[in-house]
């Protein structure tokens, strides 16, 4: 209830388990004719992923020409 009407759940943090987003994702693919994959990239934004590539990135080591 609260994907839909989230305005309802005001106080609500977080986010889904992953388990309901590939469910969502296997429909949404069916739907658009796309993978499951695909589909998970396209409608799911894993602050997780997102949070570890930032961190991958502030340690790349930077390379001084001088």
């Amino acid at each position: 209830m609260g994907l839909l009407h989230p305005e309802l759940h005001p106080d609500r943090r977080g986010g889904m388990h992953l388990r309901t987003a590939w469910l969502l994702a296997n429909a949404y693919g069916e739907i658009a004719h796309v993978d499951a994959d695909t589909a998970f990239r396209l409608l799911i934004v894993d602050h997780r992923a997102a949070l570890s590539l930032a961190q991958a990135h502030s340690e790349e080591p930077t390379h001084d020409t001088a």
